[in-house]
């Protein structure tokens, strides 16, 4: 079936479907700040044109997100957010599966934070100004969606 409604920044197709078309790995993209959603989805699609992303603005709307869509393969969170920070989103997701993927991308600079994220079973990424914060990013998501979903 064909998404009810798709959005293109650049090169990245965001969809707002309800079901996954194919074999691609599906990722939820959530921060507070659309332009960098956006962002992230768009280093994501680059390196790998089949990956379905999906990108929410609030931890309220992931989860509502979460709750309505197939499964996400992947969930790449910001951690300091309007209505559920990432760690709240993460400990949500633990309590529903454990096969989902975390990845909270985060600008805050804190080891309680990562151990917290580690303990639940999720990565921690810092985001940084220069463009390998990004190349870390998609490489870490790719680890985490490849044995499912292929190269």
């Amino acid at each position: 079936m064909v998404p009810a409604a798709q959005a293109t920044v650049g090169m990245v197709a965001a969809t707002d479907g309800v079901e996954n078309v194919g074999q691609s790995a599906r990722l939820l993209v959530v921060d507070d700040e659309p332009g960098m959603a956006d962002l992230i989805a768009m280093h994501l699609r680059r390196e790998r044109e089949d990956l379905t992303v999906v990108t929410e603005s609030t931890g309220q709307a992931a989860l509502e997100r979460i709750a309505g869509a197939p499964s996400f393969d992947c969930v790449v969170s910001d951690y300091d957010m309007p209505t559920a920070t990432g760690i709240e989103l993460l400990k949500r997701l633990r309590a529903e599966t454990s096969a989902t993927a975390f990845v909270l991308f985060t600008n805050v600079a804190s080891d309680e934070l990562r151990r917290r994220t580690r303990e639940l079973g999720g990565r921690y990424i810092r985001k940084e100004s220069d463009s390998s914060t990004y190349e870390r990013l998609v490489e870490c998501v790719l680890a985490e969606v490849t044995d499912e979903s292929g190269p």
